[in-house]
């Protein structure tokens, strides 16, 4: 934990307000800790994304932190690419974390709401293309 904690700060100073969840899981797909908004939280109660579960992919179907864990790489997961419909309206974007000898001990997961992350993404390019004309 004390690895990946200032990690997930700085990725929850990033989106605070976004309506994203910071999740980091052990090996195991165990969550051990959660940060995000209020209403966000309470709504990981819904589906079960709370301190606690196990999100292995046995349990919760696809999923981009388990993916992460068995890849042993960064992936994302968008919509439908989720096995449970519930989850349907997420996207999921995770990584492994290493020990110093290479070892994954862990996933850092960053989930929200898909449509939301849609719009942050056409306003980039909108940004991006009023800058450069």
């Amino acid at each position: 934990m004390e690895i990946v904690e200032p990690f997930m700060k700085h990725i929850d100073s990033l989106v605070r307000g976004s309506g994203f969840i910071v999740v980091y899981t052990d090996q195991k797909m165990n969550i051990l800790s959660t940060l995000g908004d209020k209403p966000v939280l309470e709504k990981g109660k819904e589906t079960n994304f709370i301190v606690g579960a196990n999100w292995h992919e046995k349990y919760v179907g696809t999923n981009a932190p388990c993916l992460a864990l068995i890849e042993g790489k960064p992936i994302q997961v968008i919509g439908a690419e989720h096995f449970c419909q519930t989850h349907h309206p997420s996207t999921c974007s995770a990584a492994p974390i290493r020990d110093p000898d290479g070892n994954i001990i862990g996933v850092l997961d960053m989930t929200g709401d898909y449509t939301k992350a849609r719009l942050v993404k056409k306003q980039k390019k909108l940004l991006m293309w009023t800058r450069y004309w």
